[in-house]
């Protein structure tokens, strides 16, 4: 992948900025969605910078109108020999042979009837009906609950379910608001234990119940 300037990528994801907003205070810059992700994900009005840790406000951000048009006129030379518009460069490394990471592949050292562990991420979430992304199952369950309760017919794939081992990418919830906001107002992480069937879980979580009423 060719070395961009270190300017022109968020400080979250690492990626070319997007919407570029920049801090009054420490001037660092971030996609808008990531950093707003940040204050969601915390859930709180003040959050550190995730740079230099210095208290930040949302009225701290301002659009960087500037970062914006330096990226719209600028071009980076790839390692496939194209030269790539920054404005495209994400959809470009998402596709481009030349930047594909080789996928390192699990092979046991010896055989085992065990499955192939695979590294699945149950932290963080992007919501299926919108670009908010950076979300924990908290800051997913307050951001559907305040910015989608219009779009209650909307049906979805539900990004924690799929996460979990039962899950099935294929699955759209009818309305995934309400499924979002009864099913996921805590963290499987919390009781599950992920070799553990759907069942198994959820009656080991009635149970765990029962001793917090």
């Amino acid at each position: 992948m060719a070395q961009i300037d270190d300017a022109y990528l968020c400080l979250v994801c690492r990626e070319v900025l997007e919407q570029p907003v920049t801090t009054k205070k420490c001037r660092h810059t971030f996609c808008s969605s990531c950093i707003l992700g940040c204050f969601a994900a915390i859930g709180a009005d003040v959050i550190p910078c995730p740079l230099c840790r210095r208290e930040l406000r949302k009225d701290d951000l301002v659009i960087d109108d500037q970062k914006q048009a330096d990226i719209a006129h600028r071009t980076e030379s790839c390692v496939c020999g194209g030269l790539i518009p920054l404005t495209t460069w994400r959809s470009h490394n998402s596709t481009c042979p030349s930047t594909k990471p080789v996928a390192v592949t699990f092979k046991p050292v010896a055989p085992t009837s065990q499955e192939i562990p695979r590294s699945v991420n149950r932290s963080t979430f992007a919501c299926p009906l919108c670009a908010e992304r950076n979300l924990d199952v908290r800051a997913l369950v307050k951001h559907v609950e305040e910015q989608h309760q219009k779009d209650k017919r909307a049906s979805a794939v539900c990004p924690v379910c799929v996460a979990m081992p039962w899950g099935d990418p294929n699955y759209q919830c009818a309305n995934f608001v309400g499924h979002v906001l009864l099913r996921h107002q805590f963290a499987y992480d919390t009781y599950a234990d992920f070799n553990q069937d759907e069942d198994a879980i959820l009656a080991a979580i009635l149970e765990q119940s029962k001793t917090q009423c």
